[in-house]
């Protein structure tokens, strides 16, 4: 049992080094830590009803704090919201007036996450399409590269579907005889495949609550903390508050899996 607690802290601490680095729970990471949490509580001779009980009370709290969230920042953003439609309304149509690529990428910006993204969106494509027919196949190729290499970097929702639109546009932009090219190419440089890997890794304003791959390994967790779970939460707790005390952190805050991957440890360390 104690490799596979061992395991445990290992698949926890990739868990912890990803959210550093991309800001992401995988699922196959929640999926190996839940698989091996569940292994281990049945070693240990846990019923169900304990094993309900120690893997669900965080997963439940943090569940309420998201919606909390979520309705305190939606209230409090309605009125950047509301302006934010009337720019993006305003945005498409000086783009319709000078379709320039600038003038197209900037409205999508503003498009994005706004009440009329959908009319909006699709007058825009409408522009793009019609300027992408003056341009060669290589070159929409290399401005689809370059599109999707800019929303790797920036991670947010508005940079992934400016990258996105684009895409779709110049394939239907290309006369259906020469497609074939294009979508090898594409696929060649993998930017299909980066585009649905994407949405996984945005960190922008539409994520609004504490982020449900947090919520998705938290029963795994707490189940691996067994009858200590609210001992080692009140000391990951105080450990998170004197970080953020101590520790200068500004976007780049400590992830919550990093807390939990230190309560895991502690776990360990009590248990033996």
């Amino acid at each position: 049992m104690i490799l596979l607690e061992i395991l445990f802290l290992l698949v926890m601490a990739y868990a912890a080094v990803c959210d550093w680095k991309d800001r992401i729970v995988y699922t196959k990471t929640w999926v190996a830590a839940s698989v091996l949490s569940l292994s281990i509580a049945l070693l240990k001779g846990y019923s169900i009803h304990q094993m309900f009980a120690y893997s669900l009370w965080f997963c439940v709290f943090l569940i309420i704090m998201d919606i909390v969230c979520t309705v305190i920042y939606k209230i409090k953003d309605r009125p950047f919201l509301v302006n934010r439609n009337l720019n993006a309304v305003e945005a498409v149509e000086k783009a319709e007036d000078n379709p320039t690529q600038e003038n197209i990428d900037m409205a999508r910006g503003f498009v994005f996450d706004s009440g009329n993204e959908k009319i909006l969106g699709s007058r825009l494509d409408k522009l793009q399409q019609e300027l992408n027919k003056s341009i060669s196949q290589i070159e929409l190729v290399n401005r689809c590269s370059e599109k999707v290499a800019l929303a790797e970097i920036s991670n947010t929702g508005a940079d992934l579907y400016t990258a996105g639109s684009f895409l779709s546009c110049s394939a239907r932009s290309i006369p259906k005889k020469s497609r074939r090219n294009f979508y090898r190419r594409i696929k060649g440089l993998g930017l299909y495949r980066k585009i649905k890997e994407l949405p996984d890794k945005i960190v922008d304003e539409k994520c609004y609550g504490i982020g449900w791959g947090d919520i998705k390994i938290s029963p795994a967790v707490t189940l691996f903390y067994g009858s200590h779970g609210a001992f080692i939460m009140l000391l990951v707790l105080i450990l998170a508050l004197l970080s953020q005390r101590f520790i200068k952190q500004g976007d780049d805050s400590i992830p919550l899996v990093t807390y939990m991957a230190i309560g895991c440890m502690m776990a360990l360390l009590i248990s033996l």
